[in-house]
């Protein structure tokens, strides 16, 4: 059976997130993760946002360290003491974005004053998260409606117009969303 892939593109959602960062003086960002099982489905796209994001921000000249965090808000003063250098955060989703929000303001850890976070997967909720979390945007409608549109096509087609339905993947293009989750870092650190 042929299959249609309908793909977001988180190699250009890693770009814009690590390019926007970048210009905003960002050279030490930590990229934050929460894997528990390596063969499960959501750990594989936190892995792949967390190569894309790694080999953007490298080509850029950035430091990306690797937090494996529980969402543990407890963790999240020690962190932040222990690691001076690092002024922002990537998220891997808009979830663990937006906990982390609530926890660094439970500690009175301001974003972005004392540390900027961004994330993948904007949503109403980051709209809605405090501060105003800028996001990666995957346009998750647009994708439903061209895969529904998709298989209608191919359900009510007979077999000579289906050998004309295009299978290649469909990749549909990210946008940064820019809100207040992001401000310079106070103190730039040596690159």
């Amino acid at each position: 059976a042929r299959q249609k892939l309908f793909c977001w593109d988180n190699e250009g959602a890693s770009n814009q997130l690590a390019e926007y960062l970048f210009q905003m003086g960002h050279r030490h960002v930590a990229f934050l993760g929460n894997f528990t099982d390596e063969t499960n489905i959501t750990n594989k796209e936190q892995e792949l946002r967390r190569a894309y994001f790694g080999l953007a921000a490298k080509r850029l000249g950035m430091d990306v360290s690797h937090w494996k965090w529980e969402h543990s808000s407890s963790s999240i003063t020690e962190w932040h003491r222990t690691n001076p250098e690092v002024t922002a955060v990537v998220a891997w989703n808009e979830h663990t974005g937006i906990a982390f929000l609530q926890a660094a303001a439970s500690h009175g850890i301001t974003v972005p004053d004392e540390i900027s976070v961004v994330t993948f997967d904007s949503t109403s909720n980051c709209d809605h998260a405090y501060p105003p979390l800028t996001a990666a945007y995957q346009p998750l409608e647009a994708m439903s409606f061209e895969a529904v549109d998709f298989l209608i096509q191919t359900i009510e087609g007979d077999s000579d117009s289906t050998a004309t339905i295009d299978f290649s993947p469909r990749h549909f293009p990210a946008r940064l969303d820019i809100r207040a989750s992001v401000a310079r870092p106070r103190i730039h650190s040596q690159s």
